[in-house]
């Protein structure tokens, strides 16, 4: 992959602490990461921006691009970036719009794309196998399936890449295992209370490094029980 957009719906609500999650594993996969905000024509103008901004803090350096796949609004930005010859994947939850973004960007109809629910105008799951379309200009495209659970294995990298403004400060830390909890002169933690870092990101940041601890403990068990067989 060339790059991986990770897709999110404004409605029924733009969730940034999900979003670090996916820009983790498309950091890890070495593509370059894109965050593209649909469904701006269901929300106020405000509540747009507000969600640009909200997606500009937590994915440091990731152009971030809001589109409507009804209007068409942002389509010819996203094509742009999206470049002839580039292969690019969409990752994202059930009902962001992803088929509809293929069709918007394709300029015709390539993928099924499913109707709206009722109520939150959250789209219905279509897609249930990940496919790869030829677009013009040798573009390919894989559209996946919306992804309801995403378990971060060995991705330490990608976390780095995705909390980058922690992991420059940490490097002014006295300690190099430094958890930025209680450890004395931890530089992180005085970037917080100095108002550098949010402190939402350092707290998401700390989840998924526990996450990532845990599932990495059980992947070496797993590797050793098999080697003693």
């Amino acid at each position: 992959m060339d790059v991986v957009a990770v897709v999110h719906g404004l409605r029924p609500r733009f969730n940034p602490r999900r979003m670090e999650r996916e820009l983790v594993l498309a950091h890890q996969s070495g593509a370059t990461a894109l965050v593209v905000l649909t469904k701006t024509d269901l929300v106020p103008a405000e509540e747009t921006r507000r969600a640009v901004s909200e997606a500009r803090a937590a994915a440091p350096g990731v152009e971030v691009i809001d589109v409507s796949n009804r209007t068409g609004a942002g389509i010819d930005h996203l094509s742009r970036v999206l470049a002839p010859g580039l292969t690019f994947a969409l990752l994202g939850a059930s009902g962001v719009g992803k088929s509809s973004l293929v069709n918007r960007i394709a300029g015709r109809h390539v993928v099924l794309e499913g109707t709206t629910r009722a109520g939150d105008d959250k789209g219905r799951h279509t897609t249930t196998s990940a496919r790869l379309i030829v677009l013009d200009g040798g573009r390919l495209v894989l559209d996946t399936p919306g992804v309801r659970a995403l378990a971060l294995w060995e991705a330490w990298e990608g976390l780095a890449a995705t909390f980058a403004e922690i992991d420059r400060a940490e490097q002014g830390c006295r300690f190099a295992d430094c958890l930025h909890e209680s450890e004395p002169h931890c530089a992180v933690r005085d970037a917080v209370d100095q108002g550098r870092i949010d402190p939402a990101r350092l707290a998401s940041w700390h989840r998924l490094r526990e996450e990532m601890d845990q599932l990495d403990t059980r992947l070496e068990d797993r590797r050793r029980r098999t080697a003693d067989r």
